[in-house]
């Protein structure tokens, strides 16, 4: 029996260390921000203009740390700057739901090195790895975002806002604890507690024991994105919770803890919808719409 646990043990602690960054073995996320962040070359810049005036731009040499982001301008002039991280699968594509503004630019930022993964077969460990570095490295990527966007004086804005949305809203408030540029966090369909949303998004994993081994083992992987560590630090900025009172994916529980942990200024938005989906374009008008408004009411 102790020679099973112990090999358990050995396979557990080889497994983590492949799946974890590297840089993440014994160093603090703060440091792991700025190192992935300053890996980002800015003289390096590709921008490709499309018929909706949106900007694709890649920044980063080729073969080196690369950021993807989508550019909307605004239609007069650029007073407010908003920053859109959505669902692992939209990434900067997220822009094509926003409508243009006049005086508000939209910057959506991809998931680093995330392409189409296939979570099975031969290549699983391999996506795996490719997976979780993706969700560290996403929020670095948003910091280069900012400093990016501060070289173009032609969008340059008094105001900064992060919107996270579904995934992004559990990853954005680490982005905005660490970064002080951005004025204002909105988290738009998350929460906290990564065990707890685990097993919410794996409730239909048989038996039981399985799907627990699995959310302690992720919760583990995942545990310097979780946004119940960094949420009070985003204060004395403003932040902004919005939940769906019929969402299937975020149980209210962790909601309600991530507005708990969060320190003044905030507050809590609660709309009558599901869980939010591109399939689902009523509740993607809903919420646009909202956080617009509320923006531009912002004196």
């Amino acid at each position: 029996m102790l020679r099973a646990c112990l090999l358990i043990i050995a396979i557990l602690s080889v497994s983590y260390g492949y799946l974890m960054p590297i840089d993440l073995w014994f160093g603090s996320f703060s440091d792991y921000v700025q190192q992935r962040r300053q890996s980002i070359d800015p003289s390096q810049v590709s921008i490709r203009t499309d018929d909706s005036h949106i900007e694709w731009v890649d920044i980063g040499a080729a073969g080196t740390s690369t950021l993807k982001i989508a550019i909307m301008p605004a239609r007069i002039h650029s007073s407010r700057l908003v920053f859109l991280l959505g669902g692992l699968t939209k990434g900067r594509s997220a822009i094509e739901l926003i409508p243009q503004q006049d005086e508000m630019t939209f910057v959506a930022v991809d998931y680093p090195y995330f392409g189409d993964i296939d979570l099975h077969g031969l290549d699983y460990l391999t996506n795996l790895r490719q997976l979780i570095s993706a969700l560290h490295d996403v929020v670095p990527a948003l910091c280069a975002a900012v400093d990016y966007m501060e070289t173009r004086p032609d969008l340059n804005a008094d105001q900064i806002e992060l919107v996270g949305v579904s995934l992004g809203a559990v990853l954005v408030c680490a982005a905005g604890a660490l970064d002080d540029r951005f004025d204002r966090v909105w988290c738009v369909h998350g929460g906290a507690d990564v065990p707890l949303l685990l097993r919410s998004a794996g409730h239909r994993v048989r038996p039981k024991f399985i799907r627990e081994s699995l959310v302690q083992a992720s919760s583990l992987l995942v545990r310097h994105l979780d946004p119940g560590r960094y949420v009070a630090d985003i204060s004395p900025r403003q932040f902004v919770l919005i939940g769906a009172s019929e969402d299937e994916l975020i149980p209210r529980a962790s909601v309600d803890l991530l507005f708990d942990l969060a320190a003044e200024p905030k507050t809590m938005i609660w709309l009558d919808s599901q869980h939010v989906n591109s399939r689902r374009p009523d509740v993607v008008t809903e919420l646009v719409d909202e956080v617009i408004g509320r923006i531009l009411s912002t004196d």
